[in-house]
């Protein structure tokens, strides 16, 4: 009742549309609570569904190939750089590097899952909150964080990578 129901859009990891974009007319819902019932069906996206109320997911899957749910504060910090940039790549590098882990050890002989976690924990703003890797990398533009993410995708060592990180003082 406080707001247009046209205009709302439920954020759930449970929805099968992914946002592709953020609109500036829209309002987004984040989730707060444990989102499953006695059922373990997911209880807000089914009260989206019946007080029709749009819905979408982050496009995780097809952007950096995990699901996972996030919290709250994680899905802010996604929502604002995604509204200054409308770059999901680069939005999604607040997702905690741990699901990219993860992916690493479900599937240890897959190289590319191992260099994405490298340059994604490497370039993620919450590494070491409060150090200087953190407030380096939460300076990183888009265009900045994506050619740095490649070049660290192609680092041939851990040196190699250490001197990329190095030429990005602040």
């Amino acid at each position: 009742e406080l707001f247009p129901i046209e205009k709302l859009v439920y954020l759930s990891p449970d929805s099968r549309n992914d946002l592709s974009k953020y609109n500036d007319d829209d309002i987004y819902v984040i989730g707060g609570i444990i989102d499953r019932g006695e059922d373990k069906a997911p209880m807000t996206l089914a009260n989206a569904k019946k007080l029709n109320i749009r819905h979408a997911r982050f496009p995780m899957r097809r952007t950096l190939g995990i699901q996972a749910e996030l919290n709250v504060e994680t899905c802010v910090a996604i929502m604002n750089d995604l509204k200054a940039s409308q770059d999901w790549f680069y939005a999604l590098r607040w997702v905690p590097a741990r699901f990219l882990a993860n992916r690493v050890k479900v599937n240890p002989d897959v190289l590319q899952n191992k260099l994405a976690y490298r340059a994604h924990k490497a370039l993620s703003p919450t590494v070491s909150i409060g150090s200087d890797n953190a407030e380096r990398n939460m300076m990183l533009n888009a265009k900045q964080y994506r050619s740095m993410y490649t070049k660290i995708m192609a680092a041939k060592s851990m040196e190699e990578m250490k001197e990329l990180l190095e030429s990005l003082k602040i």
